[in-house]
């Protein structure tokens, strides 16, 4: 097993263009997704998990602009099957990989990074002690929602639908960005919204019902999710649930016109998504870069151009010269709302609508 690219701390800070650069701390989200950095990974082994461990995070590529380095992409090699659920996997992960990701982004020169897939969970959503380090962190669940949004305007745009028409679905609600991405919905008067999380966040799913409507938005219900089969009826659905193992089967897919998944790892098979493709729109949830960027990593989205949601709050903290950590915690509507028109001078954008799967669906 060897990493298919990488770099030295040393070559980015040597190389940047910037005083300082800006970082994007992802991990693996599946054991499929370990080829995407590793050649030769081979099927889930203990040899293979003692591998990942001992390997820790390392820098996978730069990232661009106008072919000018102003950062890297930092990766931890830890599937999230690996740890979810596992209170012993998740201490370890915190114990040792987060401080020396952060020890390695400081050798690159980086000012600020992004925490992307699943390591703002891992991090407490940014809370968890740093060790020292002075690099900022930013969550990334406030630029997530603002762009779960905008593409849910576009996807409903595209397909000549009314948003005081269709019935919306949020699936894990109760969670951290599920919350604050509810009430943004709500704001958009849909016909009907529909907030749906297993049956162990009953509470805060109630709770959140009752916060929603006493913002006076009262056409909404809440369903404790069992299984795909009892779902109720609806035109449209957001995913940003975390599941170690993909939930919704292609008889789920099918009830609704469209879907938008944030989920790490995927709420649905490779194999439900494709079977289902020109019956219903499964929609992945990325930002488009300004001109002359480059993600640097090949992530399967249409371009070089694109990355995920979340790292576009690194970047815009990075260009407006913040100091120290930006947005940690829970994301809030006036964050979302602060934030909005700054990401646009930034330069990003929704892109054209890509399946989960990387394929293009619509321009």
């Amino acid at each position: 097993m060897q990493l298919k690219r990488g770099m030295s701390a040393e070559e980015i800070r040597d190389n940047l263009s910037t005083n300082e650069g800006v970082g994007f701390f992802f991990s693996a989200t599946s054991w499929k997704s370990l080829g995407q950095f590793l050649d030769n990974a081979g099927p889930k082994s203990k040899m293979l998990e003692d591998f990942l461990w001992n390997l820790g995070p390392f820098i996978d590529s730069p990232i661009r602009i106008d072919n000018k380095i102003v950062g890297a992409n930092i990766i931890w090699p830890l599937p999230v099957p690996l740890w979810l659920g596992s209170k012993k996997a998740i201490r370890r992960f915190r114990e040792s990989h987060y401080i020396a990701g952060l020890k390695l982004a400081e050798k690159c020169g980086i000012r600020m990074v992004s925490l992307g897939a699943a390591i703002p969970y891992l991090s407490s959503y940014g809370k968890l002690d740093k060790g020292g380090s002075n690099v900022g962190i930013t969550v990334g669940h406030t630029a997530s929602v603002y762009f779960l949004r905008q593409i849910l305007i576009k996807v409903v745009n595209h397909l000549s639908l009314k948003l005081d028409r269709v019935k919306i679905a949020i699936f894990g609600a109760a969670g951290t960005i599920g919350w604050i991405l509810s009430n943004e919905i709500a704001k958009l008067r849909p016909n009907h919204l529909i907030l749906i999380d297993l049956k162990k966040t009953k509470g805060s799913l109630n709770r959140l019902t009752a916060d929603i409507l006493g913002k006076g938005f009262s056409s909404l219900s809440n369903h404790i999710f069992t299984d795909s089969a009892s779902l109720p009826d609806f035109d449209g659905a957001v995913i940003v649930s975390t599941s170690s193992v993909p939930y919704l089967t292609e008889e789920a897919l099918l009830k609704s016109f469209f879907w938008i998944d944030d989920s790490h790892p995927r709420s649905v098979s490779l194999e439900a998504e494709r079977s289902t493709k020109g019956k219903t729109l499964y929609l992945e949830c990325y930002a488009r870069g300004p001109d002359g960027f480059d993600a640097g990593f090949p992530f399967e989205l249409p371009s070089k151009q694109d990355t995920y949601a979340c790292f576009t709050e690194g970047w815009l903290a990075w260009k407006e010269g913040h100091v120290g950590d930006f947005y940690t915690g829970s994301a809030d509507s006036s964050s979302i709302d602060k934030m909005s028109p700054e990401i646009l001078k930034c330069g990003f954008s929704v892109g054209p609508l890509i399946g989960k799967d990387g394929h293009m669906l619509l321009e």
